[in-house]
């Protein structure tokens, strides 16, 4: 089992509530949960890296922030051309 003793990756902004099928999906398929902004290299900043969700606020490219706010992008953008179900 992975982990870091890095504080920065503890930031509301970099944690996403997945149901164990959907973190499964996200472990065996790396490129396709970093296209779905899933998973973050270490030099991105989570703020800075919306994630394709699906939630009360609809579906779309959402951004987390630290104070533990969301918020659905301002830009409508296409859903991408990648899924975990493709």
């Amino acid at each position: 089992m992975g982990g870091t003793s890095r504080p920065a990756h503890l930031r509301r902004s970099n944690l996403v509530t997945l149901c164990r099928r959907c973190h499964d999906r996200v472990e065996a398929h790396p490129e396709v949960a970093r296209a779905l902004g899933y998973r973050l290299d270490r030099h991105q900043d989570p703020e800075e890296t919306a994630v394709w969700a699906s939630s009360v606020l609809g579906a779309g490219w959402t951004h987390l922030w630290d104070d533990g706010s969301v918020a659905l992008s301002p830009l409508p953008a296409p859903a991408p051309a990648v899924s975990f179900t493709a």
